[in-house]
């Protein structure tokens, strides 16, 4: 994929962006936040950073235009991001303490304190990093994947939102699509909570 077309189109959509990050920009956001960028999400990245859309979507929280702006250290920007990482798995708390369970997790515990124990350690086992795209949309951190599906996380609410990088940034702001195919690539922890279907959720 030759990201730098894409920037302009997405450019055409309403998406603004300043220069594309160095090298020593990556590796500054890799190191800081404890992430490895996949190879697409680099070669993104270089070709320009997206840092708002045009008019503002808000999303739920702290920001109109939720895009990581990777080279700014600034207590502002970092607290987004931080927000952002640490959303897939309050997400899943939040849905634990509502009454929903995963089946694949094992038995359910009696006392809530223990369900979301086992939540949190089974997320910290089974989950591989995820790295904020937009607002609540991620690219999974996978090794032997350059270029790995995206998914939109809201607790056991996600879905696949792109095949890939490119097919996400187009349907999100070119096409304005939800429709996704099932990519070819499985992504562990979150696979069974999109395919699972209601079959394995226990409620109460």
């Amino acid at each position: 994929m030759v990201y730098a077309e894409l920037v302009e189109i997405l450019k055409e959509h309403g998406v603004h962006f300043a220069p594309g990050l160095t090298e020593e920009e990556l590796a500054r956001a890799e190191e800081f936040y404890g992430i490895v960028f996949p190879k697409a999400l680099r070669e993104f990245y270089a070709a320009g950073l997206p840092v708002s859309t045009d008019p503002p979507e808000p999303p739920p929280t702290i920001r109109w235009d939720w895009f990581p702006i990777w080279n700014d250290f600034s207590e502002e920007s970092v607290a987004v991001i931080r927000n952002q990482m640490e959303w897939p798995l309050q997400g899943l708390l939040y849905d634990v303490e509502n009454g929903y369970w995963m089946k694949a997790w094992g038995e359910r515990p009696e006392k809530m304190e223990e369900r979301l124990e086992v939540c949190r350690a089974v997320f910290a086992e089974r989950s591989p990093k995820l790295i904020p795209v937009y607002v609540r949309s991620y690219v999974p951190q996978m090794d032997g994947e350059d270029d790995p599906p995206v998914i939109s996380v809201y607790g056991l609410d996600t879905l696949y939102y792109g095949e890939n990088l490119a097919d996400y940034l187009h349907r999100r702001f070119v096409e304005h699509s939800h429709e996704v195919s099932k990519p070819d690539v499985t992504i562990p922890f979150w696979h069974n909570i999109i395919t699972g279907g209601s079959d394995n959720f226990k409620i109460s």
